[in-house]
């Protein structure tokens, strides 16, 4: 079922005029997809979503409080179960910290794809991990996943997240027997500080792509040395975005690409950073790259010459204005 853009009735609202989702429910028991886009239902969460609920979205919908911790709480799975979990609160006004157990009743599934969007909200508190929840779920991504094929997790533009990327985000999801997972944090425009945690996105063997957006947080440096390469050597898609990064003391790493053999796609983009150092000869010698996105514009602290080997692969882009990049144009090959 899907609402957009508009208001609903009175016979959808309670006595306080905000939406009455008992009611809902009762109205609506077999459903498992539920949409309500710029609805202005206002109003908060229910404590608990019906079982049969697998997609949620509740977008731009002026809800308020907190996220409930039992909002799952009626979700039973067995492990012949293929399912996806999607809920997408993003827009809207919800406050508090983000619950550490909230898939707690998710083990032992066999989960395709989970997604948790809570965007532009005004969220606070530190990012759930399986390490800060004494060892139980991480709160932002189910366990069980035999057969994952992607995770989409998005905090972006709630500046309360504060502290650091947990290196163990990702560590509920199980190793993946069949697919090519694509792995998806995007914390642009929070309070995070820190650096980019080198196992982020070792802890799920056989994930193909990754894509990380720290855009305009206090993040200060990338993985040392580089990305645990172990149990992911089979990336072939990887996006990098930390545009507007004025805490970045980290360098560019001379092997940040090289380290992962198999990359055909790269989209690596500091815009108005503060990192600084040289663009080392070898970040893609011997790549089979088809398509490279190089952006490091307003980026004064990027200096030395511009290696022929960048210009190696099939498609490649390269920005880098505002740097104190060096010596002649190299020969486009």
């Amino acid at each position: 079922v899907t609402f957009m853009n508009g208001e609903l009735s009175d016979q959808t609202r309670n006595a306080s005029g905000h939406f009455d989702w008992p009611l809902f429910f009762a109205s609506t028991p077999a459903i498992t997809y539920l949409q309500f886009s710029f609805t202005f239902i206002g109003g908060t969460l229910p404590p608990i979503l019906p079982a049969q609920y697998r997609v949620v979205t509740i977008s731009a919908a002026g809800l308020e409080g907190t996220i409930p911790s039992t909002l799952y709480a009626n979700k039973t799975y067995t492990s012949a179960e293929w399912t996806s979990i999607w809920l997408t609160l993003n827009n809207n006004r919800l406050t508090g910290t983000i619950p550490p157990n909230l898939y707690t009743s998710t083990a032992g599934m066999n989960l395709i794809s989970c997604t948790l969007d809570l965007s532009y909200n005004l969220l606070t508190g530190t990012i759930p991990s399986p390490s800060r929840n004494g060892g139980g779920t991480s709160g932002l991504v189910p366990t069980g996943a035999c057969t994952l094929t992607s995770a989409f997790v998005s905090l972006s533009h709630n500046i309360g997240i504060i502290g650091t990327i947990p290196e163990d985000l990702f560590a509920g999801l199980s190793p993946c027997a069949v697919g090519s997972p694509w792995l998806q944090l995007l914390v642009k425009n929070t309070s995070l500080t820190g650096p980019i945690p080198a196992g982020l996105f070792s802890t799920v063997p056989g994930v193909r792509r990754i894509e990380l957006d720290v855009s305009y947080t206090q993040i200060t440096s990338f993985p040392s040395p580089t990305f645990n390469v172990v149990s992911i050597p089979g990336l072939t898609d990887m996006t990098l975005r930390f545009t507007n990064t004025p805490a970045f003391t980290g360098t560019l790493p001379a092997k940040l690409f090289t380290t992962f053999p198999n990359l055909n796609s790269i989209a690596f983009v500091g815009t108005a950073s503060a990192v600084r150092g040289t663009i080392a000869s070898s970040w893609l010698d011997g790549l089979p790259l088809i398509n490279s996105w190089i952006a490091l514009d307003q980026a004064p602290n990027i200096y030395g010459p511009l290696p022929t080997a960048i210009f190696n692969s099939s498609m490649v882009s390269v920005t880098a204005t505002e740097t104190r990049l060096s010596g002649p144009m190299p020969p486009i090959v």
